[in-house]
């Protein structure tokens, strides 16, 4: 495998380290839930305990894809455990965006833009994605953030993918005439 292979998988103990410093550094406000599974499931459960997070952090496991618009519209904030160069990427972020949440993941590359639309990206230093994190978790930020969302998503609806695809079709068919 590549050596930087590790950078695009997806990373849930680097958001348990990241959360670690931000549930110092926030009064106890902020709770985290994971939602999914896989490998590893039983080690990050560990990691958690091991770090004294158990009452701020909720491993809800397995969730019918069906019922993801609730947990989505639940929350704040989605945080997207992968490294992104745009936040535009992953179906998990479209759909929190159709429900009106924004979102925010790892930076692929250092010099990849914070400010996104609907969200923003985060460096995966636990104390520097920690410290942004922390700055964005006001309301308004995050209601400005999440009407971005929502009108970044529209262009996923059935009827205007459909219309894009009848103009990309259109205009392959006419270029051959």
């Amino acid at each position: 495998p590549d050596r930087h292979s590790h950078r695009v998988a997806k990373d849930p103990f680097l958001l348990i380290d990241l959360f670690e410093q931000v549930a110092r550094d926030d009064g106890g406000k902020t709770m985290l839930y994971l939602v999914g599974w896989g490998p590893g499931e039983s080690e990050l459960r560990d990691c958690i305990r091991q770090k004294g997070l158990d009452d701020r952090v909720r491993v809800l496991g397995r969730i019918e894809h069906s019922s993801l618009p609730a947990y989505y519209s639940a929350s704040d904030l989605l945080l997207i455990p992968f490294r992104l160069d745009k936040l535009n990427q992953g179906s998990a972020t479209i759909e929190g965006f159709a429900c009106g949440r924004p979102a925010a993941a790892f930076k692929l590359h250092d010099t990849d833009a914070t400010e996104q639309t609907g969200g923003f990206l985060i460096d995966d230093s636990s104390a520097r994605g920690a410290s942004t994190l922390l700055q964005r978790l006001g309301d308004d930020y995050l209601a400005a953030k999440g009407r971005e969302a929502k009108a970044f998503s529209r262009q996923f609806t059935l009827p205007h993918a459909g219309a894009r695809l009848e103009e990309i079709y259109s205009s392959v068919i006419r270029g051959r005439s």
